[in-house]
């Protein structure tokens, strides 16, 4: 160890691992960077693998303290993730912000955008058919996320909608809009 792992001054081995690490692990002087403030990590502080940032913070991170595969930021932020911290799969962003992710956490099937916010997404998170976008929003949807029917649109706002979830019958609209709805969502007639 090159100084005291509380002053802050110079350290060249972690005080648990023993692994390389540029810097205290409170204070943050000239490490990577502090496991709190987020600037510039050499090591994690549980894996001792190669970590650019802070894991909370978002910025510049190498690798997932779980699982070790490439993650190159923060697991909660959304900027720039490598992958998954469960799967290991491809994912460019974070599962909860929607920002450019590429494979489902689950499925590992290929999508674009994450679930909730309806942003271009390439395949359902359960079937891992052709998706276009999200269950919930109504813009573009590839297939049904239960049928794996080609379905265009969101099954509530009524716009554009190929096939009814269940009976799989030809359904140009919403369930509960009424607009132009050749067949209804149950019966199929």
């Amino acid at each position: 160890m090159g100084c005291d792992r509380y002053s802050g001054i110079w350290v060249l081995r972690r005080a648990v691992t023993g692994t390389q690490m540029n810097c205290d692990r409170y204070l943050g002087t000239k490490m990577g960077c502090d496991r709190y403030s987020g600037t510039q990590m050499g090591c994690d502080r549980y894996s001792g693998t190669q970590m650019n940032c802070y894991r909370y913070s978002g910025t510049q991170m190498g690798y997932d303290r779980y699982s070790g595969t490439q993650m190159d930021c923060d697991r909660y932020s959304g900027t720039q993730m490598g992958c998954d911290r469960y799967s290991g799969t491809q994912m460019n962003c974070d599962r909860y912000s929607g920002t450019q992710m590429g494979c489902d956490r689950y499925s590992g099937t290929r999508v674009l955008r994450w679930a909730v916010t309806g942003t271009q997404m390439g395949c359902d998170r359960y079937s891992g058919t052709q998706r276009g976008c999200d269950r919930y929003s109504g813009t573009q949807m590839g297939c049904d996320r239960y049928s794996g029917t080609q379905m265009n649109c969101d099954r509530y706002s009524g716009t554009q909608m190929g096939c009814d979830r269940y009976s799989g019958t030809q359904m140009n609209c919403d369930r509960y809009s009424g607009t132009r709805v050749l067949r209804w969502t149950v019966t199929g007639t």
